[in-house]
């Protein structure tokens, strides 16, 4: 496949890959001025509610990822790497049971 000169040789089965890339040179300045819209390119790459998902987990030093990955990374650092679950109700009998 011959790279496009639009593309400067960036090439992808990913077309929002490319758009990044070419983004990327843009901004940078070493794309030929005119050929990309910046403000038409731009695409927000997450919900605003997975982006919270990211703030808390990021200011909590919390992992992110499944429980696999989680506990994986628990067993290699050996510390807590998720919230554990609140407590219960202690005077209820299945609590004391516990």
């Amino acid at each position: 496949m011959r790279p496009s000169r639009l593309t400067f040789g960036v090439t992808s089965a990913c077309p929002m890959l490319t758009i990044w890339w070419l983004t990327y040179l843009a901004r940078a300045g070493l794309s030929p001025a005119g050929i990309i819209d910046l403000a038409r390119t731009h695409t927000p790459l997450a919900s605003k509610a997975d982006m919270e998902i990211i703030r808390t987990a990021t200011n909590k030093a919390w992992v992110l990822g499944n429980d696999r990955f989680k506990a994986k990374v628990e067993k290699i650092l050996n510390r807590q790497v998720q919230q554990k679950p609140r407590g219960g109700d202690r005077r209820s009998e299945i609590f004391k049971s516990q």
